[in-house]
């Protein structure tokens, strides 16, 4: 739980692909919002607009676009 909009204390359930796929991600009803985002583009706005975002984003997605990119080095 944490402090969402309109002052209310809310949950949050997210999914980050970090990756390459075929298939065309699809919307579910759990999500408020979705879309597709460079990383590069989500840390910025999670830097301008911290608010709408959980604290710890920038350190999980620095971790995992790491991790995505050890991974694509190492099985080419």
């Amino acid at each position: 739980m944490f402090s969402g909009r309109f002052g209310r204390d809310s949950s949050a359930f997210i999914i980050n692909f970090i990756g390459e796929s075929d298939i065309e991600p699809q919307r579910t009803d759990d999500a408020d919002e979705f879309r597709a985002v460079e990383p590069d583009e989500l840390l910025k706005e999670s830097a301008e607009f911290p608010d709408r975002f959980v604290p710890s984003l920038a350190v999980e997605l620095n971790k995992a676009v790491a991790a995505y990119r050890r991974h694509k080095t190492q099985s080419a």
